[in-house]
């Protein structure tokens, strides 16, 4: 049997399938239906400015991504900024440094509410052992109601639209209505720590670096996935069937269900059952820096249908914009009722809503852009809806090392940039342990 092994998609699942695989002396073989790597990651330079219009920020949490940064020898080029976060309330934006005591001295919520919140603390705590990556068993026994429900039923409405509600669109672009308690707890521990890493030159230096060298197809659209005895049959639209010893599918759900219509009954209740969220990110490269020191603004869905909230760049990485001028991402909710309306409309559109979304806290910056670029992006992470961690979890128990066609990407218990790494990590594991025990049966039966 061959040792090539087909990766569908070339994003951060795929380019660190494709690289695991090619360490262990597998021959991967990518395809990618872009002119370009990275999927959902994406760097762009525009005169003085490099925008990430896609994942824009490495976590402190994402210890798996950075520990592949440095494996890959990006590390020299892996910055780590200490920075403060602000939240907007009633047209006041508060600043909160990090730690406990700037989340105690904060107005941004009651005293009263403020003890009410050592409840949620408490619970998560408790629970900080399940909130890991890779394994969904544990989450899966948190996974019995909505954040919404469990916030009426143990917090209080400000902590509901302020915290709650705050946390699970700023981060996951999902309401509390729709979303599992069990993303809020994980939340809680994963994101909350201080500052953000960048790469310098542009984040999608990484699945650049982790593909260098492979055999890469751009412009190649997958059409179907076939399980053939021991082996996986890729076809690509006008091109003609090729062979591998496995192949690894790292696209979207519903992209994943088109072209392998062999996915067992488990993987099909997943998949099918999986909505994703959307997100307009407008970058704006401006001639000064604007007067807000914090890394990022987080606004409440009470407070704003369209506005997420506001990245500075300049903050995040150096070399993002020169040193006396700014960076900014304003991301805007793709499925607020302003954007499905104007869906397919100028760029200049909403542009002019970002500005207008921010203006404000950061006051009129029409006269300051300089560049600008707007992404659309109508899959970005699936909604961790009640129930979702327990279906990740019975796929996690159905997945057999000897079938050919695996899968990657939003398969983690909380998709992202790091959960993604690791699903390539653990996709290619299969394969390659699959392919030594194929080997181990070939050499005995050859004796």
């Amino acid at each position: 049997m061959s040792d090539r092994v087909a990766i569908v998609g070339a994003g951060i699942a795929g380019a660190t399938a494709a690289y695991r695989a090619a360490e262990a002396g597998l021959q991967p073989v990518v395809f990618e239906r872009l002119d370009r790597v990275g999927g959902r990651i994406n760097s762009i330079r525009k005169g003085d400015f490099v925008f990430d219009p896609g994942a824009s920020v490495f976590l402190p949490s994402y210890s798996h991504a950075v520990e592949l940064i440095k494996e890959i020898g990006l590390g020299a080029d892996l910055s780590h900024t200490t920075a403060n976060a602000a939240f907007p309330r009633n047209g006041q934006l508060h600043e909160i440094p990090y730690g406990l005591r700037g989340i105690l001295s904060t107005k941004y919520i009651s005293t009263a509410s403020k003890l009410k919140a050592l409840k949620l603390g408490i619970f998560m705590l408790r629970n900080q052992k399940h909130l890991g990556y890779g394994d969904s068993s544990g989450i899966a026994a948190l996974d019995t109601e909505s954040v919404a429900d469990y916030c009426s039923r143990e917090l209080n409405d400000e902590l509901h639209e302020y915290v709650a509600g705050m946390m699970v669109r700023g981060t996951w672009l999902s309401s509390t209505a729709e979303s599992s308690v069990g993303l809020l707890l994980w939340t809680l521990k994963n994101v909350g720590a201080p500052g953000l890493h960048g790469i310098r030159g542009g984040n999608v230096r990484l699945p650049q670096k982790l593909l260098e060298g492979l055999e890469v197809r751009l412009g190649q659209t997958v059409t179907n996935v076939t399980a053939d005895g021991d082996e996986a049959v890729v076809t690509c639209e006008g091109s003609d069937p090729e062979r591998f010893s496995a192949c690894i599918i790292t696209t979207p759900a519903d992209q994943a269900v088109a072209m392998y219509p062999q996915m067992s009954a488990v993987q099909r209740k997943l998949y099918d059952g999986i909505a994703y969220s959307a997100l307009v990110n407008v970058s704006l490269g401006l001639a000064t820096r604007p007067q807000i020191p914090a890394a990022y603004v987080l606004v409440a869905p009470c407070e704003s249908d369209e506005l997420i909230g506001v990245i500075a760049d300049h903050v995040k990485a150096p070399g993002r914009a020169p040193d006396h001028k700014g960076l900014i991402t304003i991301t805007i909710d793709g499925r607020s009722a302003w954007a499905q309306q104007h869906d397919g409309e100028p760029d200049q559109v909403f542009i002019d809503k970002a500005l207008e979304l921010i203006r404000p806290y950061y006051g009129d910056l029409r006269d300051q852009i300089e560049e600008h670029n707007v992404a659309r992006w109508p899959q970005v992470v699936p909604v961790n809806a009640t129930g979702y961690f327990k279906r990740i979890a019975a796929y996690e128990q159905s997945i057999n090392d000897r079938d050919p066609v695996h899968f990657a990407g939003d398969l983690d218990p909380v998709a992202g940039l790091n959960a993604a790494c690791v699903s390539g990590d653990k996709a290619a594991a299969r394969v390659v342990r699959r392919a030594a025990n194929t080997r181990r049966r070939t050499t005995v039966g050859a004796r």
